[in-house]
């Protein structure tokens, strides 16, 4: 499996910077900039999308879905819409991630929520890679298809060392 990962991060790199040049939408090749600038690591994101459906929460959430990876203890945590969650990260090569004994708060929400919540932690679930491109964090399966998309988020809530 992890064979399967790394050719089609290859291709698709190879693949995205070819579209890249013509100004497509695709995810870019990190060209010249550094590693730092494509690693999601000790930033905050905010959930936009779960696989191809824009997320719809009710009005009285608690708290806007995202997530949070915190390099220093090679934690994520975040809201899931309702309930909180906790998890443990790793970063592999060529863009893998691993995500791991991920724990929730068991709160009950709107059925809105609920719903947005229960897919949000399946997709993170499913979750093997990541492109970072134009401060939008795209996480994806083994298959390379889009689990969850976010954006970084204009309030950071790493602590600083």
């Amino acid at each position: 499996m992890k064979f399967r990962i790394f050719y089609f991060l290859i291709a698709a790199a190879v693949l995205f910077a070819a579209c890249g040049q013509e100004g497509g939408d695709q995810y870019a090749a990190n060209g010249s900039l550094s590693e730092e600038a494509y690693s999601p690591a000790d930033k905050t994101w905010d959930l936009v999308r779960i696989g191809s459906e824009q997320i719809r929460l009710a009005e009285t959430r608690n708290a806007e879905p995202g997530i949070t990876f915190d390099s220093e203890e090679s934690r994520i945590y975040g809201n899931a819409g309702c309930n909180q969650f906790t998890g443990s990260f790793a970063f592999g090569e060529l863009g893998e991630l691993r995500l791991g004994n991920i724990a929730s708060t068991k709160m009950m929400c709107e059925n809105e929520n609920m719903d947005v919540e229960v897919a949000y932690m399946d997709a993170l679930n499913r979750s093997k890679a990541y492109v970072v491109r134009d401060n939008q964090l795209f996480l994806l399966d083994e298959e390379g298809v889009e689990t969850v998309v976010f954006v970084l988020a204009e309030k950071q809530i790493i602590p600083e060392s």
